[in-house]
């Protein structure tokens, strides 16, 4: 599981105004990363999620077979299922299925919840959205998630970037993970702390991100955006977003030249007001930032039908 499925599964608990409880599926390291994000971590196991007693299970996994174990376990203990997925990978028979990733706006068979406008993002995300001309004018956020490929990732854009745009202030955010921070050129940093990323990605004047959820938050921001694959499965969903007008697609973060490239592109968005403009309305036209409170909806009406007393209703 990437912390991505973990920052949307906190986003969604701060909807529903429950606690954030994560049956996680990760190492050690993992577990300990995701306890320092404020959640409590329960064992993956049916015996864990019986003791716990569910009034309703999320199940956020991008593997078909973990999501199907996932399905089961709830399922043994007569537990109502809503399941969240991107591009309708590993899905699963739940009572309600979420996909915001479909972007032609048409409901896939078997999808209940589809489209951007379920997109689930902090709620208190959007109150940080500042106009383009209050933003840090050459200021660059990279933010690729929260693994440890950020380190090395991050370290090769900020030197592509400041070896063409020596004025830029480059900003990198180091993730989750442990180890050594690599050397950035100067005029680059690296973020202080995770907590820091929402209002950096608010006030930057361009963000270069990952395909993940930082994407969709920088659209709800307004955010000029260079988006980079990290992974194989974020390669369509940037090209979705990019084909919609939103983001400028950057290619893959490991192919030779992306460093070169996504300088370029940072340095037609710092001169191209119209154009950002147009791209960031469109942005904001697909992803506003109110999808957790859409599908929190959904979810206590879900528990409901169940019979169940759900406590947030």
């Amino acid at each position: 599981m990437g912390f991505g499925h973990v920052v949307r599964s906190r986003a969604l608990a701060r909807a529903i105004g429950a606690p954030h409880v994560v049956a996680l599926r990760g190492t050690a390291a993992t577990a300990g990363s995701v306890r320092a994000m404020g959640a409590t971590v329960i064992a993956r196991s049916p015996d864990a999620m019986a003791a716990f007693r569910p009034e309703v299970v999320v199940i956020d996994d991008p593997s078909a077979s973990e999501a199907d174990r996932a399905m089961r376990m709830a399922r043994a203990i007569a537990v109502p299922v809503a399941s969240v997925h991107d591009l309708g990978l590993a899905h699963v028979a739940s009572d309600l299925v979420i996909d915001a990733s479909v972007i032609a706006g048409l409901r896939p068979h078997g999808v209940d919840l589809a489209g951007p406008r379920f997109t689930v993002l902090d709620p208190a995300l959007i109150r940080l959205r500042v106009p383009q001309r209050s933003r840090r004018p050459d200021s660059v956020l990279i933010a690729l998630g929260g693994g440890a490929h950020v380190l090395r990732y991050g370290s090769t854009l900020a030197f592509g970037i400041c070896d063409a745009l020596p004025a830029a202030r480059v900003v990198v955010a180091p993730g989750f993970a442990g180890g050594a921070r690599p050397v950035l050129p100067a005029g680059a940093a690296w973020l202080p702390e995770p907590r820091a990323l929402p209002r950096a990605l608010a006030r930057c004047a361009v963000a270069v991100v990952g395909g993940g959820v930082t994407v969709a938050e920088a659209c709800a921001l307004a955010t000029p955006v260079v988006a980079v694959a990290v992974v194989p499965a974020q390669r369509r969903t940037i090209q979705q977003f990019a084909r919609a007008g939103a983001v400028i697609d950057g290619g893959r973060v490991d192919a030779p030249g992306t460093a070169r490239r996504v300088a370029a592109a940072v340095a037609r968005l710092f001169g191209a007001a119209p154009h950002v403009r147009q791209m960031t309305a469109r942005a904001r036209g697909l992803v506003d930032g109110r999808g957790a409170s859409r599908v929190a909806s959904a979810l206590t009406d879900l528990a409901v039908r169940d019979g169940r007393s759900w406590h947030a209703a």
